[in-house]
């Protein structure tokens, strides 16, 4: 093999998004192939004006958004008919417990299915393992959007569903967007 072959082989096995696939690939996918929910990711000690910076952005980029949940404060099923733009602001002030939308397309790129989770106090999202869309870009456009989150609310504390695991999850993410700066 040529040198040059050689190091365009090497670089494209080193380039950011190929580390962050290499390292967080457990997150997409794993050998057993079954289809499950990821770990929530996202951010804690949020306001009620921060929800609503992060449901403006995540709504301003989706082209598709279906309600999953809305629970009122005694984590029950909020009326049916409350319209999702009503849910937010209610969520907002704390007047209800918990939102749940899937999120089937972002712009101004195409992401595989997302969930958005809102809580009074707290934004996550997660994905289905194992969907045939996860790969290292999209997984860099993954990271980008939670970057970008991120920024939105940057005195947020860094969420990961397992607590032990934020580092595992999170340092990974803040390597790639480090190289993007």
């Amino acid at each position: 093999m040529s040198w040059l072959r050689r190091r365009n082989r090497d670089d494209a096995a080193t380039a950011p998004s190929a580390r962050l696939w290499l390292e967080l690939r457990w997150s997409f996918e794993d050998d057993d192939g079954g289809r499950y929910a990821s770990p929530d990711v996202g951010f804690d000690d949020l306001t009620g004006a921060d929800i609503l910076r992060v449901w403006d952005y995540m709504r301003s980029r989706a082209t598709s958004i279906s309600v999953r949940y809305v629970w009122d404060r005694n984590n029950e099923p909020a009326d049916e008919s409350l319209p999702l733009a009503d849910a937010i602001a209610l969520l907002a002030r704390g007047e209800l417990g918990y939102v749940s939308v899937a999120i089937d397309d972002l712009q101004p790129r195409r992401l595989p299915p997302l969930v958005l989770e809102l809580w009074p106090d707290a934004a996550s999202m997660y994905w289905w393992v194992n969907d045939h869309g996860w790969n290292a870009e999209t997984a860099a456009e993954l990271a980008e959007l939670l970057g970008q989150l991120h920024a939105l609310v940057p005195q947020a504390r860094l969420a990961y569903d397992e607590p032990s695991a934020v580092d595992e999850f999170w340092a990974p993410v803040n390597s790639y967007l480090a190289t993007l700066r």
